[in-house]
């Protein structure tokens, strides 16, 4: 028997073992790929692009050989991706109008960022790429399953007109569990902000109440760009607006107490005290 022969035999011997390996050094091979792929960028693309030149003939052939067999893994594994992604997200039902047909269903952006979302995550627009990405994110929050016909109707406006009645009863029937999902989405987003522009503490005395904390306008501008966004005013909207806008400078953490007192005037009274120290 061959060397390449004895290698593959021992392997097929020894392949949980090698699984179990892998598994352990998950997060150090997959560090160490990352890195080398970032050095060899380039040589791999020319690499690549030889490789094809070499072989396009071979190549051809091959998938044309291998057509059926191609494409039904190829339908497998994408059912198999769109599936988990909508038992992710409360199974393979319409959320607004009960259908039931896979085939119809899709992943919806609930608060309609597709757009912002697809240009941050730099991904595809449809197919298995939502699919992919949210997968890989531990299936995050923001998302719900429509069918194609309400995932339309609702890119008309903010909601789909099944709403209008169905909603009600919904609601009526899942008021707990909306009200729970809406509270720890919201919390969750305010704390990203929080997080983005320094902590959960204000800047002004100290404060780590996350409760009595908001996001204040450094510049006093708040009035400014709220005329300039209709429908972002504060709490839930602007941490939704910072989030999508990437979080751009000109704003701290302040509790309520400080951006009470700094409306008053051009600062809050507190680094009066603090200037001028213990008397």
């Amino acid at each position: 028997m061959c060397s390449k022969c004895l290698g593959k035999a021992y392997y097929a011997s020894h392949r949980e073992k090698y699984k179990a390996y892998h598994f352990r050094h998950k997060e150090e091979h997959n560090a160490y790929n990352a890195t080398y792929y970032a050095e060899h960028k380039q040589e791999r693309k020319v690499y690549r692009a030889t490789y094809y030149a070499n072989h396009k003939e071979w190549d051809k052939a091959y998938h044309a050989a291998h057509r059926e067999k191609r494409l039904a893994y190829a339908t497998a594994y994408q059912s198999a991706l769109k599936l988990a992604a909508l038992n992710a997200y409360g199974g393979p039902r319409c959320a607004c109008c009960g259908e039931t047909l896979i085939r119809g269903l899709t992943l919806d952006h609930i608060h309609g960022d597709g757009a912002a979302h697809r240009r941050e995550a730099a991904r595809g627009t449809g197919g298995t790429s939502p699919y992919r990405w949210v997968k890989k994110n531990n299936y995050p929050l923001g998302f719900q399953v429509l069918c194609g016909t309400c995932n339309i109707a609702k890119g008309t406006g903010d909601h789909c007109p099944h709403q209008k009645d169905w909603r009600k009863g919904y609601y009526a029937g899942h008021r707990d569990k909306a009200r729970t999902y809406s509270a720890t989405w919201q919390a969750a987003l305010k704390l990203a902000a929080f997080n983005a522009y320094g902590g959960t503490r204000c800047v002004c005395c100290g404060e780590t109440l996350i409760e009595g904390l908001t996001i204040d306008h450094m510049n006093g501008n708040g009035v400014n760009r709220r005329r300039g966004n209709k429908g972002i005013a504060s709490g839930t909207s602007l941490y939704l607006w910072l989030k999508q806008n990437n979080y751009p400078p000109g704003f701290q953490v302040l509790c309520g107490t400080c951006n009470m007192a700094k409306g008053t005037g051009d600062h809050c009274p507190h680094q009066d005290e603090a200037k001028s120290g213990p008397s």
